[in-house]
């Protein structure tokens, strides 16, 4: 991800975001924000 691209990030974003941006496999992204060892602060929204 660019530069640019991460600045032009909202505020709240999807998880597949998340991992493209730290350049996280989605398997791994998944793994840690289900350990709580995400990076960042993960804010679950529903029931998925």
């Amino acid at each position: 991800m660019t530069h640019g691209e991460l600045l032009a990030l909202p505020v709240s974003f999807s998880i597949e975001v998340a991992n493209r941006a730290l350049g996280l496999g989605r398997t791994t992204g998944f793994a840690l924000a289900k350990r709580g060892t995400y990076p960042v602060r993960v804010l679950r929204m529903g029931r998925q």
